[in-house]
């Protein structure tokens, strides 16, 4: 579904989403957020949940945010409005470390860019506790889609990947980490921010 509102922005995120897909060892980008929910603004960015091959999510999070920096496309806390912000990086086996009102909306309004629908409605099912807890519809069946391992070169980079996302969130210099940025090894999200612990129980 094409929101009538930021063509321009849902376009882009569109176009990204492919290219990444194709050099990348992603299994599907989804878009989240107030684009996905029709409710952006006109500064608004477009927020882009991944899926990635097991075995690559931090790897594919560096390749991710080198490449939409090098194009321009990267945004930024001094400049966001139009451009893209891969915050969720998600593997198999799908289980989100957060259950809150914010992720059930999030997981409630996804769009799909890239990949198949089936994968989303897999992910759905997958926490359908917490979106019928949230009040939110839950798929009644969902049934998971084969994954196939990231190449053997991707997963050789993952442990030099690992090591440099931490070493950078690891200078914020605070313990714990801040709400919005969680570092496993299947779920990757940098998102600092208080929305989280914020966000209405329903919508």
């Amino acid at each position: 579904m094409e929101p009538m509102e930021h063509p321009t922005l849902w376009h882009s995120a569109q176009h990204w989403a492919e290219k990444l897909s194709r050099y990348l060892p992603i299994e599907g980008v989804w878009l989240s957020g107030s684009l996905a929910r029709g409710e952006a603004t006109q500064a608004a960015d477009a927020d882009l949940f991944i899926l990635c091959q097991p075995g690559s999510l931090y790897t594919v999070r560096l390749g991710v945010v080198l490449w939409l920096r090098m194009a321009g496309a990267l945004a930024t806390t001094a400049d966001h409005a139009g451009r893209l912000c891969p915050n969720h990086f998600l593997a198999s086996p799908y289980t989100l470390g957060e259950e809150s009102a914010y992720m059930a909306m999030l997981l409630h309004h996804m769009q799909v860019l890239t990949g198949p629908e089936s994968l989303l409605q897999y992910v759905q099912y997958h926490h359908r506790g917490l979106l019928r807890q949230y009040g939110y519809p839950a798929p009644v069946g969902g049934k998971r889609p084969p994954t196939r391992p990231a190449a053997w070169w991707w997963r050789a980079l993952e442990p030099l990947s690992r090591l440099l996302t931490h070493a950078k969130i690891t200078r914020l210099g605070t313990r714990p980490l801040p709400a919005g940025i969680f570092l496993g090894t299947a779920e990757l999200r940098l998102h600092p921010g208080q929305k989280h612990l914020q966000w209405p129980e329903k919508r």
